[in-house]
């Protein structure tokens, strides 16, 4: 699914598909409280694999689309220190709800709160940043490196 974002992010944008990716998400929680044997927690695994891939490649390109050429490091670093702090405190609040409202209702609830904030986010507050990959793409192409003009004057020779 990371190939297959990275694809589709240069053609429709990577806010649709940041969107679309919590689209996915929508039937997940409800497939899991509704589950009547494990090929519908399968089909809900697959589904949350492909929110995951879409998701999780869209907010590492978008934020590596707007971040300094010398510190991607940084805001990859960021982005991975974040979802795992983001996945530790979901495990306590999963844990807290299912105690109160048990283990089947406390994931739909929790799930569908998740995943509704985010679709709600998405479309509200996030910007597509296709357009900064392609004005700096169209600066590089501008005026290449240094290095990149000095092998073309000696390829030249």
């Amino acid at each position: 699914m990371n190939f297959v974002a990275g694809c589709w992010s240069e053609r429709i944008g990577r806010k649709r598909l940041l969107a679309f990716g919590w689209v996915v998400a929508l039937p997940i929680p409800v497939m899991i409280w509704y589950a009547l044997d494990w090929s519908w927690i399968f089909a809900a695994t697959v589904l949350l694999g492909v929110n995951q891939g879409l998701c999780w490649s869209m907010t590492q390109t978008a934020k590596l689309d707007i971040t300094k050429a010398e510190e991607p490091g940084l805001t990859m670093g960021l982005n991975e220190f974040s979802g795992y702090v983001g996945v530790a405190i979901a495990g306590i609040l999963i844990a807290y709800a299912a105690e109160s409202l048990g283990a089947r209702t406390g994931l739909l609830v929790f799930g569908m709160a998740v995943v509704l904030l985010a679709l709600l986010l998405t479309v509200v507050w996030v910007k597509n940043t296709l357009p900064w990959a392609e004005a700096e793409t169209a600066a590089h192409n501008a005026a290449p490196p240094k290095f990149l003009r000095a092998t073309r004057k000696v390829v030249g020779n």
